[in-house]
């Protein structure tokens, strides 16, 4: 996924908040017991300071907070996206409706902003991963280590190699087994 510096985007999110629960079971004092993940994902949205989308030129557009409201926190969907797919008019079915709209009715609601992706500031997300007492996922943690240091040390532990930087500015490495 790509998002402006600062910005992360909604797969991170519900992904980083399910492998903190695949990994502890637990975030802070919430256990996971199966749709926990969706709930903290929707809790957090409701609780950031902004809401964009990524535009084609990795611009952030401040979005309508409307997008990220839900009745129903133990779900994937709400009205307009799957928090799972993380774009603009990705809830095919919105709450379990027999008929979802087709891309007319879409464009027709979404216009230019149909199917672009949603950010959210990462350092909400840090600090909101803080205030739950959640052990920050090691994908999400800056990286200061020298690449060769930490591949010396991957091979003595069998731990994951990085084998790319892909974000200078955020230290964000890709890894592999």
């Amino acid at each position: 996924m790509f998002a402006p510096e600062g910005w992360i985007s909604l797969n991170e999110i519900f992904f980083s908040i399910s492998a903190i629960f695949d990994d502890k079971g637990r975030i802070g004092d919430i256990e996971f017991f199966g749709d926990e993940n969706f709930e903290v994902t929707w809790l957090y949205m409701q609780e950031c300071s902004e809401v964009a989308v990524c535009l084609a030129n990795g611009e952030a557009l401040a979005a309508s907070r409307i997008l990220t409201f839900t009745f129903y926190s133990y779900d994937n969907l709400n009205d307009h996206i799957d928090i799972m797919v993380g774009t603009v008019g990705s809830a095919l079915s919105p709450n379990h409706l027999s008929e979802p709209p087709d891309e007319r009715e879409l464009q027709r609601r979404y216009g230019p902003v149909l199917h672009l992706p949603l950010r959210f500031p990462r350092d909400d997300f840090i600090g909101f991963l803080d205030e739950l007492e959640a052990d920050i996922p090691a994908f999400l943690a800056p990286r200061t280590q020298n690449a060769a240091d930490v591949d010396q040390r991957s091979h003595e532990t069998n731990e994951l190699t990085p084998i790319k930087n892909l974000s200078p500015k955020t230290g964000f490495v890709a890894q592999m087994g």
